[in-house]
């Protein structure tokens, strides 16, 4: 429970909040003048609360002579309401323990200061008030995404960035899985997209005349162009994806059908893993589970994933990609 201390502390904090509020909205007050709106206090608790809004808090508040007021020198000036709330602070700090999965990347810098700037100046005062500090979230709450996949360099997200607010083409050497070498291509930038701690674009290829996805870790000499272009009413890649198995987009539905066994089937049971989905329960404890999507190797890589507790059923495509895989690891054995 918070102590005498602490609710001093917090109704402390209260006051300059509403002395912000008040010389935010422009014009001079005098000290009498806000006394009487500031909870009624006295002129002196007035007097120190505008020193500690300037002291404490960086204000632009200044005292005019010439209109006996006090006045904001910068109009855009606000405190922000999180310095009131403990919970509010708390997710403020979660969302900072989390974005720590984007670390290597400019979106992780620029975040990681803001949070920072918003949470420093209350910590201290409202550990006053009987509430704990958040050190313990560091190694109570774990996030296992680590962000050790990225390298793209801070310049180049900022001209993605700028590419996709602006709808201008792109320019990059790009060597993919299996290349030998960078290949230049050129793209309209649809979306990012970020999937296990990967970072993607999902953009159309101007000289492959398709939509495509590059890893941003695979990227370099990446140049924004003066190229402005018209997003096509289905550019968005979840209407060209239907399925819940990251940033792969193929062409073809495939109506799957697979069947588990065992610890597989709480957690098939617990997700929805395509369009039409359907889980039959069978009579020696399994279950079947079809559903249709257009993520076949995601889906194979799945099926392979969950060992000899799944079997595909269909398409038959699946069921002969499945044996020939099992077939090549049971050589590798005999080897």
């Amino acid at each position: 429970m918070p102590n005498k201390k602490g609710n001093e502390n917090k109704a402390n904090y209260r006051r300059i909040l509403l002395l912000d509020s008040i010389l935010s909205g422009g014009g001079f007050h005098s000290s009498k003048e806000l006394a009487k709106r500031v909870e009624g206090v006295s002129i002196p608790t007035i007097k120190r609360d505008i020193a500690s809004l300037r002291d404490d808090y960086n204000a632009p508040v200044e005292y005019s002579r010439t209109n006996d007021g006090y006045y904001y020198t910068e109009q855009t000036y606000r405190l922000p309401a999180v310095f009131t709330d403990y919970n509010g602070l708390l997710a403020t700090e979660l969302v900072w323990h989390f974005i720590t999965s984007l670390k290597g990347t400019a979106v992780f810098n620029n975040a990681d200061n803001i949070l920072k700037e918003l949470a420093s100046p209350v910590e201290n005062p409202f550990n006053h008030f009987g509430n704990p500090g958040f050190d313990w979230i560091n190694n109570r709450i774990i996030n296992l995404d680590d962000g050790s996949e990225f390298e793209t360099e801070n310049k180049a997200w900022d001209k993605i960035f700028l590419s996709l607010m602006q709808n201008t083409a792109l320019k990059f050497d790009y060597k993919g899985q299996n290349d030998d070498r960078f290949i230049k291509r050129h793209v309209q930038p649809y979306q990012f997209l970020q999937f296990q701690n990967r970072w993607q674009l999902w953009c159309f290829d101007i000289d492959k005349k398709d939509t495509r996805i590059f890893n941003l870790n695979r990227m370099k000499n990446i140049e924004m162009t003066q190229e402005h272009f018209k997003l096509p009413f289905d550019f968005d890649y979840r209407k060209k994806s239907n399925g819940i198995f990251g940033a792969y987009s193929g062409d073809k539905v495939y109506e799957f059908k697979i069947q588990f066994w065992e610890e597989a089937i709480l957690p098939v049971k617990e997700k929805i893993w395509g369009n039409n989905q359907k889980i039959e329960e069978q009579t020696d404890g399994s279950i079947i589970l079809t559903f249709s999507g257009c993520q076949y190797e995601p889906v194979l890589t799945f099926v392979l994933s969950n060992g000899c507790i799944a079997k595909p059923l269909a398409p038959k495509k699946l069921v002969n990609d499945w044996r020939r895989n099992i077939k090549i690891m049971s050589d590798m054995i005999n080897e």
